[in-house]
C-alpha cells in the first residue's frame, strides 16, 4: 500500500540519519548535488528496480531529508 511505501521509504532515511552525526548530515547535504540524486534515482527506476512507486517515494524523501539537511 502506499502508506507502506512511505513507512520503507523513511525507514531507510532514517537509517542513514542513525548512522550519521547531524554534522555529517549536513556536508553531505552542502556537498550533493540534488539534480544528480534525481538524475541517481531516474537512472535506478531506468533499470527496472522492481517498485517504482518505491522508487520514486525514496527519492522524494531523499530530497525533502536532503533540505532539512541543510536548514539544521
Amino acid at each position: 500500500s502506499d502508506a507502506q511505501i512511505e513507512q520503507r521509504a523513511r525507514a531507510m532515511v532514517s537509517r542513514l540519519e542513525a548512522r550519521l552525526s547531524p554534522e555529517h548530515l549536513a556536508a553531505l547535504a552542502n556537498s550533493v548535488d540534488t539534480e544528480a540524486v534525481q538524475a541517481l534515482f531516474r537512472l535506478i527506476a531506468t533499470t527496472g528496480y522492481p517498485d517504482a512507486r518505491l522508487t520514486r517515494t525514496l527519492e522524494r524523501e531523499f530530497l525533502t531529508a536532503i533540505d532539512r539537511w541543510r536548514k539544521d
